[in-house]
């Protein structure tokens, strides 16, 4: 970026000057400032879910069967506090506890924004629109800085041959900030920005600008992990393959930001200007800087994180376009650091020293709620599954995480292809660090992973332009972080390309792995477990880990997608015929017994457009009908419930996503034993 004080600092200045004031000239009817944007989410189910999170855990999947979603909602619609303009009150009408001096909190707010606001004074550029920076495709594109309150400023983005592709006009707020809307652009690049001080004459220069898809990554320690924390660890050849793809030589077309560790008690205007940087989780190669843009390469993606830097070069390469990745990520993050202040309700505010709550994103998230992005990769729980901490919030996940995606979607500016900011979520892996079987075998047959997981699930379920990708197949024992960020990658690819890329047509592309659709049971013990997504079947698998691809046949399974995209590692299977494993039913004691299925592969019997099924076994010398099914319910499935081999889909080789289905009964005998 650069910054002239006079209009003749030089002659090709002088001359973008002149484009500028001719091209704005008469242009009086173009934006005055800017508000915070707001967006109305969709229906849905995520008003209903966006508390009584115990009981939407309860249910379960009742969104797999059309009879039981009402259900769902009726129940948990009743327990819902307001959340958004109405989160000051109960059901009743009243404040609720801890909210009654809101009005002396929002006074303060205000007043602290005005402190800020003189600090806008300086005509300076927003620090995410600085040099190398990505503008969106897929709105009406933004570009933000900072004026003394009431200061026009002009905003043209300059072309090849100084020729200008598009000026506005635009009048900085009475809190200092400037937002200039440029309209639906193109992609494409390298551009400039000239941004000029109607009043003082002040020109800023930002070079290198480029127009595309951007997508945010956030979340704890696993979004923040390195190619750099990988190598050396991971002996598969599959990360250094995708890791060729961006090689010494930038790519200006792959973009990536940083966004400095930083917290704050309000909601700041910009980004901070220093701060500790996501540099991986080894100490040894820690930065405290500002955030800036880099241009794809291996020298970038030693120091960005492993799931952006492999997901970025190929939807570059499917789309043609230009993608930009911002990373806004802390290591060991609770959840409620992140949700923005006025989406908690009152029974989810748990706060400690290190996770004040709203801190991070005040400080991380919210200076770029004017920002269009084309969606948001979320990759976190682990925190609030107890890891770490005295005092975990798995209980509340459901809630927390959707007042996290509402807070969101609210404050966020609305993508124009989709009309609502798109969320993926990356499901927690297998972990037994914090798995103790000789002291507490019977605290872990709740499993906190697996409430969290189970509330990534229902939450994706239940809201419109969500969508989840498991790491259940990711199991390092004690470390939480899988080194396979690979397959998280290439899992999150297929659903971005297929989703949420107006225009890309890829008929050979699996987009969704294998997913719980719904259960029959039958009187006496057994049931019948319904599946979706299956690719060419379901089969009983675990990863190889070792050598590169291999073809069909044999024991080791391929993936069978088009070339061009991302591969997932192949799959050693189990013999045909052979037993499923993985599963617990709940009996009607109230009892979680493991039971064993039957599947053949190659012949899975189709019983309704896109489902499949598995029969689950009723063990010898038990009786009773079940009143629930679980799948890869445990913190680490392999060494608690005998999941070594799990279900994948065949074609895709995805893993099935774990799940609890509950019957109505079920959900009464689960209450019965909180």
């Amino acid at each position: 970026m650069r910054q002239n004080s006079t209009l003749a600092r030089s002659a090709w200045a002088a001359l973008l000057i002149a484009t500028t004031l001719s091209c704005v000239s008469g242009m009086h009817g173009t934006e005055r400032g800017s508000e915070r944007g707001t967006s109305q989410l969709a229906s849905g189910g995520a008003a209903a879910t966006a508390a009584g999170g115990e009981d939407l855990l309860l249910h379960g999947d009742a969104f797999g069967a059309a009879a039981a979603t009402s259900s769902l909602l009726d129940t948990t619609v009743s327990a819902t506090a307001a959340v958004g303009g109405d989160a000051g009150t109960n059901d009743s009408g009243e404040a609720p506890e801890g909210t009654a001096n809101q009005d002396a909190m929002n006074t303060g707010n205000t007043q602290r924004r005005a402190l800020q606001a003189k600090k806008q004074a300086v005509f300076r550029m927003h620090q995410l629109f600085t040099e190398g920076c990505m503008l969106s495709r897929g709105g009406s594109a933004a570009v933000l800085g900072f004026a003394a309150p009431g200061t026009t400023v002009a905003v043209v983005l300059v072309g090849l041959n100084a020729q200008p592709i598009v000026s506005v006009e635009t009048v900085s707020t009475d809190l200092g900030t400037f937002n200039a809307q440029l309209g639906a652009l193109a992609p494409g690049g390298p551009f400039s920005l000239l941004v000029t001080n109607l009043i003082t004459q002040e020109i800023i220069e930002v070079p290198d600008v480029s127009v595309g898809d951007i997508w945010m990554t956030s979340g704890q320690s696993n979004m923040v992990m390195t190619l750099g924390d990988i190598e050396g660890r991971d002996v598969s050849p599959w990360t250094s393959l995708a890791a060729s793809k961006l090689d010494a030589t930038p790519n200006p077309n792959v973009r990536f930001f940083q966004v400095p560790n930083a917290d704050s008690p309000t909601p700041q205007l910009d980004l901070p200007v220093s701060g500790e940087l996501a540099n991986g989780l080894r100490g040894d190669r820690t930065v405290v800087g500002a955030g800036s843009w880099a241009h794809g390469s291996r020298t970038t993606g030693e120091n960005f994180n492993a799931i952006g830097y492999l997901l970025a070069p190929i939807l570059q390469t499917q789309t043609g376009v230009p993608i930009g990745i911002i990373q806004t990520s802390k290591a060991g993050a609770s959840i409620q650091t992140y949700v923005p202040q006025d989406y908690f309700t009152p029974d989810t505010r748990t706060t400690s020293a290190s996770n004040a709550e709203n801190s991070r994103y005040n400080a991380m998230v919210a200076p770029l709620e004017q920002v269009p992005m084309d969606g948001v990769i979320w990759y976190q729980g682990e925190a609030d599954a107890g890891l770490g901490f005295s005092t975990p919030t798995y209980a509340k996940y459901a809630q927390l995480l959707q007042q996290l995606v509402t807070g969101w979607r609210t404050k966020f500016v609305k993508p124009l292809n989709t009309g609502i900011l798109p969320f993926l979520v990356v499901q927690l892996s297998c972990t037994k660090a914090r798995y103790s079987p000789s002291t507490a075998p019977a605290v872990y047959n709740l499993g906190r992973w697996a409430v969290v997981r189970e509330a990534q699930r229902v939450v994706a379920l239940a809201n419109p332009a969500m969508s989840l990708v498991t790491a259940i197949d990711q199991d390092l024992g004690n470390d939480p972080h899988p080194l396979n960020k690979f397959d998280i990658a290439q899992r999150l690819q297929n659903v971005i390309l297929g989703f949420y890329t107006p225009g890309y047509v890829n008929p050979g592309m699996y987009i969704e792995g294998p997913t719980f659709r719904t259960a029959t049971f039958k009187a006496g013990g057994g049931a019948n477990i319904y599946f979706k997504n299956v690719g060419t079947g379901l089969m009983m698998a675990k990863k190889t880990g070792s050598t590169a691809l291999v073809g069909l046949g044999g024991k080791r399974e391929a993936a069978t997608k088009n070339a061009g995209l991302l591969q997932p590692r192949p799959l050693t299977r189990l013999p045909n015929n052979s037993k499923v494993l993985c599963f617990q039913v709940l009996k009607s004691n109230g009892s979680w017994i493991r039971v064993t299925g039957k599947l053949t592969v190659g012949r899975v019997t189709s019983t309704q457009t896109g489902a499949y099924s598995i029969s689950l076994l009723r063990p010898s010398g038990t009786s009773g009908t079940w009143l629930g099914v679980r799948y890869a319910w445990a913190d680490w499935p392999a060494g608690q419930i005998g999941c070594s081999y799990q279900l994948f889909a065949g074609g895709s080789l995805d893993p099935v996503v774990p799940f609890q289905y509950l019957t109505p009964a079920g959900i009464k005998q689960a209450k019965k034993g909180r």
